[in-house]
C-alpha cells in the first residue's frame, strides 16, 4: 500500500522544517563557539580611543520579558570605529565625548579609564 501524494508532501516539508530548524541552532552555536575561543586566545588590548555613541536595543515585550542591550561605540586614534556590548552599569557611566583608555579582550569590553582634562 502506497502513501498518498499529499502525504508524502507533508512528511517531506515536516522533515525539511526540522533539518532547517535545528541545522540553525548547531550554526548559532557554532558561531557563539568560535567567538568565544576567538576571544579568549586575544591579547588584551589598551587603546587610547574617544566614546563616540551610544545605544540600546530592546527585544521581548508583551507576553515576554523585555531584555535591554547596551552598545558604546570608540573611535580610536586611527579613526576605526569599535561597537562594544557593555552592562547596563558600565553605560551609564560613560558618556558621548569622552576621552580615556579603551581595554578589551577581542570584542569583549573590559573597561574604560577616562581622562580627565583632556581637549574634546
Amino acid at each position: 500500500m502506497g502513501m498518498s501524494l499529499f502525504a508524502v508532501v507533508f512528511f517531506g516539508f515536516i522533515v525539511l522544517f526540522f533539518v532547517v530548524f535545528f541545522g540553525a541552532i548547531a550554526l548559532a552555536v557554532v558561531r557563539a563557539l568560535r567567538r568565544r575561543a576567538r576571544d579568549a586566545a586575544a591579547p588584551i588590548e589598551e587603546l587610547p580611543a574617544r566614546l563616540v555613541g551610544r545605544r540600546q536595543e530592546n527585544r521581548g515585550g508583551g507576553e515576554t520579558r523585555i531584555v535591554t542591550k547596551h552598545f558604546v561605540t570608540f573611535e580610536l586614534n586611527s579613526g576605526q570605529r569599535l561597537e562594544l556590548e557593555v552592562s547596563g552599569e558600565q553605560y551609564g557611566q560613560l558618556i558621548e565625548g569622552d576621552r580615556g583608555v579603551l581595554r578589551r579582550k577581542g570584542s569583549r569590553f573590559l573597561g574604560y579609564d577616562r581622562q580627565l582634562g583632556l581637549e574634546p
